[in-house]
């Protein structure tokens, strides 16, 4: 069974230079089975001609081979990073993959304003100012933002409406703002807070403790009770966010993260708890999926590394189990960060226990989650009749307000639960589709079944709809007779339009209104009767998200973006000295020319796109 491979593997050692490096094993379409990483590529093949001593998941894999690619690094901590950006984009079957890497939050001061603003942040640290950081949840940056306001009084406003604030707002009155934009507070005074909003969120609490008593203590002296007793509570709010935090990293360590991995029913977590300045940043629950057995320390050193690749690690990373090559791991990440890196699995550490209980409750729920979708599939599969088990839900729906910014997307779900990596959205490009649900449903089943070689064939279909939507569906696939025949679900909602009251539709033989369909008896007390709204919903929150995001996006546009020789700059010029784009259109050739640093050129462009 494995004498192809080994003979294979053999002849590509015999070549293979005694180098760092990765190797990838490929079937016999060409596709990667397995990637790995090596210090000696040559030792590490030498592995792989030893079947009998390998888990039985690389054995599975080493069957499968039938040829090896190599290619060489020049440290071992670029073949760390190549391993995982590979690892990512061609999702092997038999490595471990980390499914939920994306970028954690941070809480930003930005440096490019005299009052500068506090705000949640998340993605390339590219705009000017201090970030702290990184949070393991949106929630905790969120709640510490507004505890950081209440202390230091900062804005979170945009600039835009700094700059045309009149009068303070809701963000003053209820004490969590100084209203620096009205000029409440002057640029030194609110210089000083930022500094003690830094020197806070860089663990010197005590330091602000002790100068906001001393504050309150001379503002009570004087007799300014009102200032005294604003100090007061901030005093109280600085208290509140200090004794929140039951959970403390060795007192040695201020910047680290623990990480705990938990396995059962051949799933495993990966729970992570982030201290950054000796204050819990919060924790969050990570699924790598893997193939069969595999040891604990070889989960646990897979997520180090792809982890932390993109993600810069502390000073020192506490997991339990200890990962397989930790001393390669820690450093490869030392001389990827330009900084010292160590991973440690200390006998006695308090918060073992607390992360571990975090990781199995993660689990646990996860679990559920998949057995619940499990026993629905199979639910659905009696209900609906179906010669084969269902394994792919394809669940589709629009959104639209008024026609504008019309999107279909496409909601995925297996036996485990949605997968996200299944998801797409379809932005409509017929003009005569817009704010027509029918034409938007038949376009967006049309796109998709056209690539219906390169995305996996579902076994169900759910619309969000009616007859008609089942109509449009069943016109759309008639395109493609070399589909398999699918069936097709419709949620309708009931005359009522309530919640529960729902209407299912099965398109079959029996013609209903000039449609091929049949209604599904199912009971309100019936759990897949719950389940079926699930997936409807989730595809309607996916819909309205991206129907959102789109509108957003076209807000952000300016009529003056479309002009020629206006930029960035002169658009702020002119919105500075105008307020508006209407007054902008408004404005004559000779207001326009005023405008210090707009140009000759660019006003009789203006002049011209307006008023001819």
């Amino acid at each position: 069974m494995f004498a192809q491979a080994v003979a294979v593997i053999e002849s590509v050692r015999e070549t293979a230079p005694d180098k760092a490096g990765c190797y990838r094993m490929l079937d016999a379409k060409g596709q990667a089975l397995y990637i790995g990483k090596a210090r000696d590529l040559k030792k590490r093949l030498q592995a792989y001609t030893r079947p009998s001593r390998l888990a039985n998941r690389l054995q599975r894999m080493l069957a499968s081979t039938h040829s090896v690619e190599l290619l060489i690094t020049n440290t071992e901590t670029e073949a760390l990073l190549m391993e995982a950006s590979m690892i990512k984009s061609l999702k092997p079957r038999y490595n471990i993959l980390l499914r939920d890497d994306k970028s954690f939050p941070s809480i930003l001061l930005r440096g490019d304003h005299r009052f500068p603003q506090i705000l949640k942040h998340r993605g390339k640290q590219v705009k000017k100012g201090t970030y702290f950081g990184p949070f393991a949840s949106g929630v905790a940056v969120n709640n510490s933002v507004v505890e950081l306001q209440k202390i230091f009084l900062l804005r979170n406003c945009s600039d835009s409406i700094f700059s045309h604030r009149t009068r303070p707002c809701l963000q003053y009155h209820i004490k969590r703002c100084c209203a620096p934009c009205v000029g409440y507070v002057s640029e030194q005074a609110y210089g000083y807070l930022v500094d003690s909003a830094k020197a806070f969120l860089q663990g010197k609490a005590e330091g602000v403790r002790e100068k906001l008593v001393v504050q309150m203590e001379q503002a009570s002296a004087a007799h300014e009770y009102e200032r005294a007793a604003a100090l007061r509570d901030r005093l109280a709010a600085l208290t509140k966010i200090q004794t929140r935090s039951d959970v403390s990293l060795p007192s040695s360590t201020t910047d680290g993260d623990v990480l705990v991995l938990c396995l059962e029913d051949g799933e495993s977590c990966v729970e992570m708890f982030c201290f950054r300045h000796s204050r819990n940043c919060g924790n969050r629950a990570f699924f790598p999926r893997h193939e069969g057995a595999v040891l604990p320390a070889e989960i646990m050193a897979s997520f180090i590394a792809q982890f932390y690749a993109t993600h810069p690690p502390p000073p020192v990373i506490y997991a339990s189990p200890h990962p397989h090559e930790s001393a390669w791991l820690a450093s490869s990440l030392s001389d990827l960060y330009k900084r010292r890196v160590r991973i440690l699995t200390p006998r006695r550490l308090a918060l073992f226990p607390l992360v571990y209980a975090n990781a199995e409750a993660s689990l646990r729920r996860r679990l559920v989650e998949r057995s619940r979708f499990d026993e629905s599939f199979s639910a659905l599969t009696k209900l609906l009749a179906l010669p084969t088990a269902l394994e792919r839900i394809e669940v589709y729906d629009n959104s639209h307000i008024s026609a504008t910014h019309p999107y279909a997307v496409m909601v995925t779900a297996d036996k485990r639960g949605f997968v996200k990596s299944g998801y797409r959205k379809f932005s409509i490009r017929r003009e005569a589709s817009f704010g027509d649900d029918y034409a938007m449903m038949n376009e967006a089943l049309t796109r998709r079944f056209a690539r219906s070689e390169e995305w996996q064939i579902p076994s169900l279909l759910i619309l969000d709809g009616g007859l008609g939507q089942i109509s449009c569906a069943q016109k759309a696939l008639s395109a493609y007779p070399n589909l398999p025949p699918l069936p097709i679900l419709a949620i309708a909602k009931g005359a009522s339009r309530k919640a529960g009251e729902e209407k299912i539709y099965l398109a079959s033989t029996r013609k209903k209104n000039g449609v091929l369909s049949e209604l599904v008896s199912l009971s309100m007390r019936d759990a897949l009767f719950y389940f079926l709204l699930r997936l409807r919903d989730e595809a309607h929150r996916f819909a309205i998200g991206t129907h959102r995001a789109s509108r957003a996006r076209a807000q952000k546009f300016s009529q003056l973006d479309s002009i020629d020789n206006i930029g960035g700059v002169r658009k702020r010029l002119l919105l500075q000295h105008f307020g508006s784009t209407r007054a902008v259109a408004a404005a004559s050739l000779k207001d326009l020319r005023a405008v210090h640093g707009l140009g000759e050129k660019a006003a009789q462009s203006l002049y011209r796109h307006f008023h001819e």
